[in-house]
């Protein structure tokens, strides 16, 4: 019971802070989606909305405290950190709750654990790993994001290639053969895929846009494949070849994987052998006979 009090107050404040966050994004995707569209002579209704910790391109005053506070390196890393994990927040939203949990929840985490166990070994180890685990709760939750993008575009990079080659080799140009993609397959890699046709549509060159699209995800076959077509686009090389390389390559990496991670199961299964099994066997082997001989020590 000492310890819960502390332990609900920083699962209450982590949960208001995230709850903040969701409101705040859900509320400017039903403002966007109930816009009213612009017809012959209509003037569009403008929807006034500024929140808090400032979305759609509007910083509020206290994001704009947020990125003040914060270095650049610090605001340039974590910008790429929010693009590599599809945006789940805007950066001055972000840099906030990284300050609330720095300047607010790890103090108070402090107070409430050395007020109620003291200068103790106990009290200033729990004080101390709830500090660290504060400090470090926004940056996990994104990375996290980042790398279930990344393992997302990984498990259907071969998929995708395999069908980019068949269209290749058909006849179809590259953006043919992404539209392709785009529209046959579904999940993230077609998201990012409908993404970069639409950034070429727009004007952006198809390099810039390869290299903006292997910047947003951590997936490393995604940069592979995004640095290889643009450096055989810009030497001229034939597309169909390279993606045949390319699908080849990533079939070998993908079994190259399985095998890796086949290697590392006697290595992860050893702990619950030695600390489950085994036990479990010796009780179950040398039970009887220990019972026996106790039995037989006992009558003598």
């Amino acid at each position: 019971m000492s310890l819960l009090l502390p332990m609900l107050t920083f699962v209450a404040v982590f949960a208001a802070v995230l709850v903040w966050n969701r409101r705040s994004q859900k509320t400017m995707q039903r403002l966007e989606r109930h816009q009213m569209v612009v017809t012959a002579g209509a003037v569009p209704v403008q929807l006034q909305h500024i929140p808090l910790l400032g979305e759609n391109g509007r910083i509020s005053s206290a994001g704009q405290l947020a990125q003040r506070l914060t270095r650049e390196e610090v605001r340039t890393k974590s910008g790429k950190l929010l693009r590599e994990a599809g945006n789940p927040q805007s950066l001055s939203s972000y840099l906030l709750t990284r300050l609330v949990c720095t300047f607010v929840m790890m103090p108070a985490w402090a107070y409430l654990v050395l007020g109620r166990f003291g200068m103790s070994f106990f009290g200033i180890l729990m004080a101390v790993v709830g500090g660290f685990t504060l400090f470090q709760l926004p940056v996990v939750r994104v990375k996290r994001k980042a790398r279930k993008r990344a393992k997302a575009v990984e498990l259907a990079m071969p998929d995708a290639l395999d069908l980019l080659v068949v269209c290749a080799e058909g006849g179809l140009s590259l953006d043919g053969a992404m539209q392709q993609v785009a529209e046959r397959t579904e999940g993230l890699l077609a998201t990012e895929f409908r993404r970069l046709l639409h950034e070429v549509g727009g004007g952006m060159s198809r390099r810039d846009a390869l290299l903006s699209l292997a910047e947003r995800n951590q997936s490393e076959n995604l940069k592979i494949f995004c640095s290889t077509i643009a450096q055989a686009d810009k030497m001229g090389m034939s597309v169909a070849t390279t993606l045949r390389t390319l699908a080849v390559t990533m079939r070998t990496r993908r079994r190259q994987a399985a095998e890796t991670q086949a290697r590392k199961a006697p290595i992860k299964m050893m702990p619950c052998l030695v600390m489950f099994m085994i036990p479990s066997l010796f009780i179950v082997v040398l039970g009887p006979a220990v019972l026996s001989l106790i039995q037989f020590m006992g009558d003598i």
